[in-house]
Order: structure tokens, then C-alpha cells, then sequence
């Protein structure tokens, strides 16, 4: 936050810039500011600053459990890949792990323009071991600021009948 440089005479204006380091913050935003003043009839000025952030790159759903899974089936999960930024995003690359578990389609590089989405397709393979598995999904980018995401993975894998 930066204030005005000196005093401000009395029926003047000055101007207080507030600045949110948003990332990695997500939805709703509420800041209280209080401004202190030597006013002897307003000592304490408070405003509230509000804001909806969004992700520039939001991934849904961003955890995924597929539960208790028989052994011998296959199972699918959709993901959505939405770019909500102003300027185009390149998924560079696509990796699932284990991959003995664990497919993504499509798994190669990808752009999104603004406001544009994709869908992918999480597929899921029990071994025949019978217990839980986790893994991963990542996804990584072109942007500096947000070089990779990681989506994490669980499921149960439990005796077909």
C-alpha cells in the first residue's frame, strides 16, 4: 500500500494505492484498511477492499477420488482445463503417475485462448494388488508465473466379484 508523500491540507485529496498479491489466492477476497489520521474529527478512516479472484488457469476438479474400484474394470473421470487469463496458455506437457494405474487424453501440448476450454479424460486401471493408490496428474505450462499444476489422485482398489 502506498499513501500520499507529506501532509494534505485541510479540503484537499490525495489518492492511497492498494495493491492484493492475489496469487495463490482463489474466489472470494475481503481486506480491511484502516487509515490513520491526525484529523481531529476523523482520527480512524476504514475501508473494505472486495474482489472475486480467479485462477487464470483453473483445473476441475482439482483433487479426484474414484472411490472403491473393482479390480478388472476400468474407470473414467472427465477433467476441465479452462484458461480465464487475457492472453493464450500452451500446456507444454501432460504426465499421469503410475502410469501402470494411470492415462490422460489427450496427453500432448495444447493452447488455450482466452476464455477457452478443454476436456480431458482421467482414465484409471486397478492392478491386481488389492489396496489404496495414489498418483498424480501434471500439467505444465508456458506461464511464469504458474509453470505447472498438480491434480492429485486416489482410488481403492478392492476385489471384483
Amino acid at each position: 500500500m502506498s499513501a500520499p508523500v507529506g501532509p494534505l491540507e485541510p479540503g484537499t485529496a490525495g489518492k492511497i494505492n492498494v495493491i492484493i498479491a492475489t496469487f495463490p489466492l482463489k474466489g472470494r477476497y475481503k481486506k480491511d484498511i484502516e487509515i490513520v489520521t491526525n484529523d481531529p474529527e476523523r482520527k480512524d478512516i476504514a475501508y473494505t477492499v472486495q474482489a472475486n479472484i480467479m485462477e487464470i488457469l483453473s483445473i476441475m476438479p482439482s483433487y479426484v477420488n474414484f472411490g472403491q474400484v473393482k479390480q478388472g474394470s476400468n474407470y473414467v473421470m472427465e477433467i476441465l482445463i479452462a484458461n480465464n487469463g487475457k492472453e493464450p496458455v500452451t500446456i507444454t506437457q501432460i504426465e499421469a503417475n503410475p502410469a501402470e494405474h494411470l492415462t490422460i487424453s489427450p496427453h500432448q501440448r495444447f493452447s488455450l485462448k482466452q476464455e477457452q476450454k478443454k476436456r480431458l479424460m482421467l482414465t484409471f486401471v486397478p492392478g491386481k494388488e488389492r489396496g489404496r493408490v495414489e498418483g498424480s496428474v501434471l500439467i505444465k505450462t508456458d506461464m511464469l508465473r504458474l509453470p505447472e499444476k498438480t491434480i492429485f489422485v486416489s482410488a481403492e482398489v478392492v476385489t471384483g466379484k
